[in-house]
């Protein structure tokens, strides 16, 4: 993604900033609308890079007290919102700004909000109904579903299915050594990235999924290796520098593939899926950290389905616990985090028309 700096406010811009704006002829407060769109782009800006809290709170957000750099995002949206408050897509973005503070009820409520403005939609209600499967509360998923089976039938039984193949995936057994049984053709190694240290250097959480993903090209000399990571360090992504770590190990360069660039975990599931499409394979491993395998393996399987594809799974992990049972327990933290990005998977963006 394109990450543009945010908008510089002059004195007599930023006064402007919060001054009541005019209405065009034809019903559109065109003032309003550029005003939103700087405050949606300083939103998004500090949700990648981070930045001064009080020097927001001075430019952008007079009187509110901002916590950390996703407070930003939710108030840019938020103040967005009341300039043009028909446009439900801020009051979505206010909603996925609430998900990533943890507060899961806040953003529950938002969405009961756009889904009464919008009684025909169903991306709110689906979300909704996901996030409350993750809590698992049934009795309010079942009764938001069976709203929007009479409405929309088959886009709400899709999501069934996928909340089904979600439960299954979570479900799953740790695996910390190799599996034997996979087939040795039309088989994959996926291997997930972590942030490289300063120059590009890889940190000790990489090495271990290294080693692991080794084992596995080593066990399967055909497998093809996809190895997903964008993000930079030094002028290096995550991929080449896993790349130079696996030929230094003798595994041949033609069976590395780079998806270098992704910056997230959709994004991974995103990338590699399309790769796999390419390779033509029917099973994948993929290699991550127990306390992200859980994730990593429901996006990149809804991701692969996107793409027409109906894989095998398995995986390995590098246990980044103290002991298994500690990695099989799963948290409502956790299946809150994977819903999220199911959902974004899946198509659903969670700041529309701006970041997946």
């Amino acid at each position: 993604m394109h990450i543009r700096t945010p908008f510089l406010l002059s004195a007599s811009l930023l006064a402007g900033l919060w001054a009541p704006a005019p209405a065009l002829a034809d019903g559109i407060n065109a003032a309003a609308q550029e005003r939103a769109a700087h405050i949606v782009q300083t939103g998004i800006y500090y949700y990648w890079n981070g930045g001064d809290l009080k020097q927001a709170e001075k430019d952008y957000f007079q009187g509110i007290t901002l916590k950390g750099r996703y407070d930003i995002v939710e108030n840019s949206f938020r103040e967005a919102a009341k300039l043009q408050p028909d446009r439900l897509d801020l009051l979505f973005g206010v909603a996925s700004a609430q998900v990533l503070q943890k507060d899961t009820a806040g953003a529950l409520q938002t969405w009961a909000d756009i889904w009464q403005k919008d009684r025909q939609g169903f991306e709110a209600p689906i979300l909704q109904a996901a996030y409350l499967t993750a809590l698992e509360n049934t009795e309010a998923t079942d009764k938001i579903l069976a709203t929007l089976a009479r409405s929309h039938p088959e886009r709400t039984q899709a999501y069934q299915d996928k909340f089904a193949r979600a439960t299954r995936t979570l479900a799953l057994p740790i695996r910390t050594t190799p599996n034997p049984d996979m087939p040795q053709a039309q088989h994959a190694i996926v291997v997930l990235g972590y942030a490289l240290g300063k120059g590009g250097v890889v940190q000790p959480t990489l090495l271990k999924r290294l080693d692991k993903a080794l084992a596995l090209a080593r066990l399967y000399p055909d497998a093809p290796l996809v190895l997903s990571g964008g993000v930079q360090q030094g002028g290096i992504t995550e991929a080449y520098a896993m790349a130079e770590w696996l030929a230094a190990q003798g595994i041949a360069r033609s069976r590395l593939v780079l998806e270098d660039l992704a910056k997230d975990t959709v994004g991974n599931a995103v990338n590699c899926a399309a790769i796999l499409k390419d390779l033509g394979v029917r099973h994948a491993t993929l290699v991550s950290s127990a306390s992200h395998i859980r994730r990593g393996l429901t996006v990149l399987e809804e991701a692969t389905r996107n793409q027409g594809l109906d894989l095998h799974f398995d995986s390995l992990v590098e246990l980044d616990y103290p002991r298994l049972e500690d990695a099989e327990k799963i948290t409502a933290a956790e299946r809150v985090v994977v819903y999220r990005d199911l959902m974004r998977t899946s198509g659903i963006w969670a700041f529309p028309g701006i970041q997946q």
